[in-house]
């Protein structure tokens, strides 16, 4: 089934229905949704609030995972290739209501927030609430320089708390 949708300004994007997918602006869509256009595509969804209620926006990615580390859902980025160069992914946890998200870049985890909370940076299991990992190199964490309010010199500080291990 075809629908074309024709306008004064000569722009027609068809919407396109084949084999249970749909299609606007291909002919032949490859998946249950596609939306093709030459240029900047630009996806909007806009809610407007009405008197006094609130209204938001929303997309929703609904998975049934029944185990632990089971991909639950993915938002991948391309640049004309096959492989993703980046991408966000989110992992089913040790319930149906937990779980962990994953960024991706060059095809490979570089940062993990699992499902306690804690945030991973070179390692896919963070067991403390920051974990830096990267084996070999050494670690950098600088700040902007500030103007000193009691002399007028310029600092940068790093404080770390808790207990020291050697």
């Amino acid at each position: 089934i075809r629908v074309d949708m024709g306008s004064s300004s000569g722009n027609n994007y068809p919407a396109i229905f084949e084999g249970g997918n749909v299609g606007i602006g291909t002919e032949s869509p490859s998946s249950l949704l596609e939306l093709s256009k030459s240029g900047d595509a630009i996806l909007t969804i806009d809610s407007t609030k009405s008197g006094t209620t609130s209204s938001d926006s929303k997309i929703d990615f609904k998975a049934d995972r029944p185990s632990d580390g089971n991909l639950a859902g993915e938002i991948r980025f391309y640049n004309n290739g096959a492989s993703p160069i980046t991408g966000i992914y989110t992992w089913r946890g040790s319930s149906d209501t937990k779980g962990d998200l994953t960024l991706y870049t060059s095809n490979s985890e570089r940062m993990r927030i699992d499902e306690d909370g804690n945030v991973g940076i070179g390692t896919t299991s963070p067991d403390t609430l920051l974990d830096l990992e990267k084996g070999g190199d050494h670690l950098t964490i600088s700040d902007t320089t500030q103007a000193n309010a009691h002399d007028g010199d310029t600092q940068s500080q790093l404080t770390l708390k808790g207990q020291y291990y050697s």
